[in-house]
């Protein structure tokens, strides 16, 4: 014998150790298959080659599989052949390693199909387990839940009237088809937009804000009147009206704003304050979109011994909870039921425990984040061949989205009732056949009829007799057909009330599909009051239009960008031309007006200024006439320019006795100018003889430094020298005198102001020196240069200057003096004010009269011919003065006339 073991030994320990390893992978896989057998959900196991390995109790009850399927291809099963692209997807989830999910439709069963990898023992993938989920029941609840949606949809849509629903911190949930039109915007752009942002801005709000506010408070709270300017529809003015919108076992609460317009009452309410006092209010809502999103998933499994206690947990409790199966055990797992459930819970455990039989209860359980959801609790126990429970199976499939669904579905069932209950519209519903099946209290107050009286009968009842056949007919043809003859949306009708009496409505009607019956719903407004506003409004619009016509002149307008829109009878005929030939309006403009026009019309256009102009239009005969153009502007109440009007003034004649007058007036001026010759021949010979006689003097100096022996020739040439000096200043005071008093053409040149002035004053020199006047000047430095006549602007400051040298002739106790002040007045003319120290002048603007004088011997139209010709200057000459103290002459004149009309 010997006490080392042997290499049979060897094998022997490695043979026992094989059974025991066996033994217990058998017992696992045992247990494990009771697990899978316990558990409601098929359950199919396949090979790397797509062959069946095993499948539970559930895959062979609900899927048909038998013994004699184990190792058949799935191909080869009709169940699973039906998934589309099985094997591929089994390989895929074998080669990654990660689940893939597909749906099953199995005759009138919906499964979700989980594939997951199987392992062995060794951790090798050995193929993958099929894991089937039924959604039927689900599948219908969701398809229940989309009808009534689409129900809602469908009612709401056909509503001609905008309307929002707001949750109770003003945000917008959802609006109809005509909210969306109405301000051109989509529904992902206003989900969740507060109401007071709504347009981007322009929409304003503010006094509406504690409108609503108050009406949470008050549901009687009246509408409010909001005017707003539209990108899709311009300015519109609207009634908002909102209503409370609570529901039974809910307590949040929104808001149902509807969104009348009422522009085109409010353009005619000046004289139809009552026209819309009977018109019917709209309420409609859409409801909230019913959003159920389920994560499918096959559920929490759990093992039990025979007394409850829990002894197997898979990883999707474990990570549901939180915790790990230690805490299970020393927590106990009642710890995690919500309380209100926990007593009937574990009610029904111990009654299973007790007797054996199965359970099943819904009950919350807590989640990791301290959430309680919604479970379905299904055990079951295995028994032994002696009738005894060896073993407790469970599965707890997550129902809260279940539960949620439902009661949202019975929500919206409530939200629609009070939504149609509440429409000031009536609300109609008929079958394929035209038979009424709903109506709501709105219709029964417009046609009425009691409720009992219209439900079951045809819709022809609402209808004159005239138009029943109509309407029959046509709806026979889009049964048949499909083919509508008229838009569903907003069609005006006649209607029939219970009494006899037609009124007009406004009719909008949806279809739908109801466990596949057609169901038409639709809304009926009575438009009688709408319908007498327009007519008033057209005779209204007939009137203005014949007056506009009428009227001794001629109106057209612009749009706000200046293009033609519409021109009244007389200017077409004028031009010769059709509205849509003046569309091209510069073709009927004089060429030398043109720029003018258009340079001041771009400026007003730009500027909102009123447009003022004079221009030359050709008529139909190709002759031009003078017109005076003046256009105003219409705002909104923003303050933008919306539309131009302007009016046309025939100025020929007026224009031709302004030529004429001018005429008169140069002729009148060089009169008065050669009679002033006279009047200053003593200052001209003056002026002329100081220099003749320095000549005369040099001329004798000359000669007597010639003859001197020798002759002085510097000091001759110095005398020769001064003779030519004075004899040029001879020339000049002659030139001056005779460019004031010459017949000479105008003509405008850049002139240096405070030159014309120092001009004048050098002719006056001698008189102001003969009667003592004090010449005081004060001339603005690098004053801008005037554009004029230099002659016609000596001849005013020549007789203004004169007339205030004389106006001090009867001064003795008091110095005369003469002030000259030039300055710019503004950025656009210099300003030149003359003020003597005279007898003053009682009545300041009278002197500018023609034939008006002060002076003995006047003519009274120097001062007349003066203004004259600072106003064609494009300037202004007044007077100001207190009798006693002296008179001030003051005019300004344009630094340049650019875009002046030189007429």
């Amino acid at each position: 014998m010997t006490t080392q073991g042997g290499p049979d030994d060897s094998a022997q320990l490695r043979l026992e150790r094989t059974k025991v390893d066996d033994a217990a992978t058998n017992a696992a896989a045992s247990a494990i298959i009771n697990i899978l057998d316990a558990v409601e959900v098929p359950v199919i196991v396949l090979r790397r080659d797509s062959t069946i390995s095993y499948f539970n109790k559930a895959g062979a009850d609900v899927l048909g599989l038998s013994p004699a399927d184990i190792g058949r291809a799935s191909r080869d099963i009709s169940v699973l052949a039906a998934i589309p692209h099985l094997e591929k997807h089994c390989g895929d989830v074998i080669a990654g390693g990660a689940e893939a999910r597909v749906n099953l439709r199995n005759g009138e069963k919906w499964y979700v199909v989980r594939i997951s990898p199987h392992a062995s023992v060794d951790r090798q993938l050995t193929g993958t387990v099929l894991t089937f989920t039924d959604l039927t029941a689900f599948r219908a609840s969701i398809d229940q839940a989309i009808y009534e949606r689409e129900f809602t949809k469908a009612v709401l849509n056909t509503v001609a009237d905008p309307l929002i629903v707001l949750s109770a911190d003003k945000r917008i949930q959802t609006g109809n088809y005509a909210f969306y039109a109405m301000f051109g915007l989509s529904r992902d752009e206003t989900q969740g937009l507060p109401l007071y942002e709504l347009g981007r801005g322009v929409f304003e709000l503010a006094p509406f804000r504690k409108e609503l506010k108050e009406m949470l408070a008050d549901p009687d709270l009246p509408s409010v009147e909001v005017d707003n300017v539209f990108t899709v529809r311009g300015q519109r003015t609207l009634i908002l009206e909102a209503h409370p919108l609570t529901f039974p076992g809910h307590s949040e609460r929104r808001i149902l704003v509807t969104f009348r317009d009422v522009t085109e009452r409010k353009r005619a309410e000046a004289g139809l304050r009552e026209l819309n006092d009977k018109l019917e209010k709209q309420v409609r809502a859409r409801t909230e979109e019913l959003s159920l999103i389920i994560e499918t998933i096959p559920g929490l499994v759990w093992c039990a011994a025979p007394d409850g206690e829990l002894n197997y947990l898979n990883r999707r409790i474990l990570d549901y909870s939180g915790k790990s199966a230690g805490d299970f055990a020393d927590l106990g797992w009642a710890r995690f039921l919500h309380p209100e459930d926990a007593e009937p819970t574990l009610q029904a455990w111990s009654q299973a425990i007790a007797t054996g039989e199965p359970y099943d209860i819904q009950c919350r359980l807590l989640r990791y984040d301290g959430v309680y959801r919604w479970f379905r609790a299904h055990g079951q126990a295995a028994w032994d061949s002696d009738g005894q429970v060896t073993r407790w199976y469970g599965l707890i499939t997550d129902i809260e989205d279940h539960k949620r669904a439902q009661e949202a579905l019975k929500s919206s069932e409530e939200k629609h009732r009070v939504i149609v209950e509440a429409a000031n519209d009536a609300v109609i519903s008929m079958d394929k056949n035209g038979f009424i099946l709903l109506a709501n209290p709105a219709t029964v107050r417009m046609f009425g009829y009691e409720l009992v009286e219209i439900l079951g009968q045809s819709l022809t009842m609402l209808m004159p007799e005239s138009m029943r056949s109509l309407h029959e007919n046509g709806y026979k043809r889009y049964l048949t057909t499909g083919e509508r003859r008229l838009n569903w949306h907003g069609v005006e009708v006649t209607a029939l009330r219970k009494n006899g009496e037609e009124f007009p409505a406004e009719v909008s009607f949806g279809e739908m599909r109801s466990e596949g019956q057609q169901v038409f719903s639709g809304f009926i407004r009575d438009i009688s009051e709408k319908k007498k506003a327009e007519e008033t409004l057209r005779a209204s619009e007939q009137s203005l239009r014949l007056i506009v016509d009428t009227i001794p002149g001629m109106v057209f307008n612009m749009t706000s960008q200046g293009e033609f829109d519409l021109a009244n009878r007389q200017f077409l005929e004028y031009a010769g031309k059709t509205l849509l030939e003046m569309k091209n309006w510069q073709a009927i403009v004089h060429p030398d007006d043109l720029p003018i026009v258009t340079s001041r019309l771009n400026f007003s256009l730009e500027s909102g200024c009123v447009f003022d102009t004079e221009v030359r239009l050709r008529r139909a005969d190709a002759v031009y006439r003078w017109f005076h153009c003046c256009g105003l502007p219409l705002r909104d109440e923003n303050g933008q320019i919306i539309r131009w009007y302007k009016l046309l003034t025939d100025i020929e004649d007026q224009k031709n006795a302004e030529e004429a007058l001018r005429n008169s007036q140069t002729q009148l001026s060089r009169a008065t100018r050669t009679a002033t010759v006279g009047e200053f021949a003593a200052a001209i010979a003056h002026e002329i003889n100081q220099p003749l006689a320095a000549v005369v003097t040099n001329g004798h100096a000359c000669l007597r430094w010639l003859s001197a022996q020798p002759p002085g020739l510097a000091k001759a040439q110095e005398a020769a020298e001064r003779i030519v000096r004075d004899g040029t200043e001879a020339g000049e005071v002659v030139r001056r005198i005779r460019a004031l008093f010459k017949h000479a053409p105008l003509e405008k040149i850049e002139l240096n102001l405070n030159e014309v002035i120092a001009e004048v004053l050098h002719l006056l020199s001698s008189e102001t020196a003969k009667r003592h006047v004090v010449i005081e000047m004060r001339l603005a430095d690098k004053l801008p240069a005037v554009i004029g006549d230099r002659i016609q602007l000596q001849q005013v400051a020549f007789n203004l200057l004169l007339n205030g040298i004389e106006a001090m002739d009867s001064i003795v106790d008091r110095p005369k003096k003469l002030s000259i002040r030039t300055t710019q007045d503004n950025p656009e003319a210099a300003l030149v004010k003359i003020q003597d120290s005279g007898v003053g002048l009682a009545d300041p603007e009278k002197v500018f009269e023609a034939f008006f004088t002060t002076k003995e011997n006047g003519m009274g139209m120097g001062l007349a011919i003066c203004r004259s010709i600072i106003e064609a200057h494009h300037g202004r000459l007044w007077a100001t003065s207190s009798e006693g103290t002296g008179t001030t002459f003051s005019f300004t004149l344009p630094f340049e006339t650019r875009g002046r009309n030189e007429y």
